[in-house]
């Protein structure tokens, strides 16, 4: 049951309850701030991961997706970075405007439609 588009569909789904459970208050504080990207802690991911798509670990999930390949993220402006020992998504703010109630299908089509899952390094 494992594979990039299982652990996509773990990156979706966690990004769409985070989104609808942090996302208003994140997207408040970053734009008073004038930020335009946003760093999303792949602990506070963890809290909303669902392993029914075969990943016991949410941090299992994002290893596939980036041993598949990392251009997808560069694509759509999306990065992973590590500081310490913590990892992190970063994502444009337009992105959580644009996506902040959105279905997690929603969210799989557009990093889908990005070429995630179509590469293999």
């Amino acid at each position: 049951m494992r594979g990039c588009l299982n652990a996509l569909k773990t990156l979706a789904r966690a990004l769409a309850l985070y989104l609808r459970s942090s996302g208003q208050k994140t997207l408040s504080i970053s734009s008073l701030t004038g930020q335009e990207s946003i760093k999303i802690a792949f602990r506070a991911l963890a809290r909303f991961h669902d392993s029914s798509f075969g990943y016991p670990l949410f941090s299992e999930a994002m290893v596939t997706l980036l041993l598949e390949g990392t251009s997808w993220l560069e694509k759509i402006n999306w990065r992973v970075i590590l500081t310490g020992d913590e990892a992190y998504l970063v994502v444009p703010l337009d992105f959580v405007k644009e996506f902040l109630n959105a279905e997690e299908e929603v969210i799989l089509k557009y990093m889908l439609n990005s070429g995630a899952c179509r590469e293999k390094m």
